[in-house]
Parts: structure tokens; C-alpha cells; sequence
């Protein structure tokens, strides 16, 4: 037993030390044992489903019991594993069991069950959501509601770029109006990464007038991403606005949404002190 212990802390440690780029897969044998079906959301290793019902805790309790029962071992490795601090300095799940799909029961299992988890270490489990390519999107939704550090909630925002629909616009539409500045700009940025996000229209509307410039610019951008018609008015407005990046973004936004109005609007600027402004111009006149 105790071998057997080991054994699993030392399969954990070695998948752990992995970069996420690696090109190391699981062997023919791990792949063979798992499935994913897209359509409904179900995962599979070894006959262990993952269904994230209406229940969401009970969904992954079970598939957490399940996994224990006929994969052990997997199990281990999955709860064993630590974050890795990136170039960057900031700490994230790599290796190739983050690309498991069960592996999403396991991370929201350890997101709830570990309290005392640092801020740090639940980011790391909720930025690697996405990677596992399981269900993950009604609970992070939930836990949004719940957490109190602001850049825990930032990686949740992020997160849900990839998540179902439902899930998706809802917690976006959260995070567009969190407390936090870090969330709102994460939640415009991510908006903007959703086919589905011109949704969330007026909620972007409302944020392009968020007291905080840095938020106020990311929603511009993202309203001209997707190119909400409705925008055009309030992006006109910072064409003449006294920072720099603002009226970068407010040009390229409205080239984005109507490129004829544009280039009727943004003529003086093609003098503008910033030269990025002024390229940004120079481009909107010749569409």
C-alpha cells in the first residue's frame, strides 16, 4: 500500500514538472480509455462519466467517487498536483492529465473542498478549466457568486471564453459588473472572444462609460469587435478623447463597424500627436 502510494505521488511530481507545451501525450493504452462526447457534455475515462447536471456539486461529487473506485491511480495523480510558477511569474496546471477531461470534476472537486487553498492556487485550477476539455461551465457561474478575491473571479471571467452558452453569457454579464476593475476589463476582453457576445450588448454599452479608463477602453474595443451598431455615438465621442490609447481604440472600433462613417469622422486625426492614432487614421480614410 504504501508503494503503492508513492508510486502515485511520483507519477503526479513527473507530470507536474511537464510544460505545457510539451508534445508528450498519454500512451495508447490511457488515450484508448478515454472518450469525450461534445453533444452532451458527457466525459469518460475507464467508464467514469462526467455529466455536469443542474446539481453541479453532485455531479462532480459522483464523478469524483467513480474515478476513485475504477482509477485510482489517475485519481492520485489528478490531486497530487501542484502549479508551476510560468515565465511569467504566475502559477498554472501543465502536463498532459490537465488535458484529461475528467480532470474537470477533480479541479472543481479541489476548488470547493479546498478552503484553505491560496488565491494563487485557485486561479491556477480555474484557468486550467478550460484545458480539460470537460463540463466546467454552470459551477464556475456559481463559485463567480461566491468568491471573494478579485483575481480568482478574473480567471473565472476568463475562463468561460470557451464555456456552454447559457453559462457563458450569464457569468460574463456578471463580471462586466463586478467590483473589481481587473474582472470588468476581463470580461470585456472575453466578451469579445464569444461569437455569441454581441448578447451582452447593453451590459458592454453600460461599461464603455465605466468610470475607470482601462475598463472604459476594453469595452470600446470589444464593441467594435463585434460591431454593435448601437455603439456608434458613444465611440464617436472619444474620438477627441485626451488619452492617447482611448482615441486609438475609439478609431479602430469605428472603422470596425462602419467603415464609410469613419472615414468621414476621423480626417483630423490623421494629424494626431500620437502616431499611432494618426496611422489608425491615415488607414480608416483609405477603406
Amino acid at each position: 500500500m504504501k508503494s503503492r502510494h508513492i508510486l502515485a505521488i511520483g507519477t503526479a511530481l513527473l507530470l507536474s514538472a511537464c510544460d505545457d507545451g510539451s508534445t508528450d501525450e498519454p500512451n495508447a493504452e490511457r488515450q484508448a480509455q478515454v472518450q469525450a462526447n461534445p453533444a452532451d457534455g458527457t466525459t469518460q475515462s475507464k467508464d467514469v462519466a462526467f455529466v455536469l447536471g443542474t446539481d453541479w456539486r453532485g455531479s462532480v461529487e459522483d464523478a469524483v467517487a467513480q474515478l476513485r473506485a475504477r482509477d485510482p491511480q489517475l485519481a492520485d495523480a489528478l490531486y497530487a498536483m501542484e502549479p508551476r510558477s510560468t515565465r511569467a511569474g504566475t502559477a498554472r496546471f501543465t502536463g498532459p492529465l490537465v488535458r484529461h477531461p475528467v480532470a474537470a470534476a477533480v479541479f472543481l472537486d479541489r476548488l470547493t473542498a479546498e478552503g484553505g487553498t491560496s488565491a494563487e492556487v485557485r486561479a491556477a485550477l480555474v484557468e486550467a478549466l478550460p484545458r480539460t476539455t470537460g463540463p466546467f461551465g454552470p459551477a464556475v457561474v456559481a463559485l463567480l457568486a461566491e468568491e471573494s478575491d478579485a483575481s480568482v473571479r478574473a480567471a473565472m471571467v476568463s475562463s468561460l471564453r470557451t464555456a456552454d452558452a447559457a453559462s457563458a453569457l450569464a457569468g460574463l454579464e456578471l463580471g462586466l459588473s463586478d467590483s473589481a476593475a481587473n474582472v470588468r476589463l476581463t470580461a470585456a476582453r472575453t466578451t469579445a472572444r464569444r461569437t455569441d457576445g454581441m448578447q451582452l450588448k447593453e451590459a458592454l454599452l453600460t461599461a464603455a462609460g465605466d468610470a475607470e479608463l482601462s475598463v472604459k477602453r476594453e469595452a470600446i474595443r470589444t464593441l467594435g469587435v463585434l460591431r454593435i451598431e448601437a455603439a456608434k455615438p458613444l465611440i464617436e465621442a472619444e474620438l477627441t478623447a485626451v488619452d492617447a490609447d482611448m482615441r486609438l481604440a475609439a478609431v479602430r472600433a469605428l472603422t470596425r463597424i462602419d467603415p464609410v462613417d469613419a472615414a468621414s469622422r476621423v480626417g483630423s486625426l490623421t494629424a494626431d500627436a500620437d502616431p499611432r492614432v494618426a496611422k489608425a487614421a491615415r488607414k480608416a480614410l483609405e477603406n
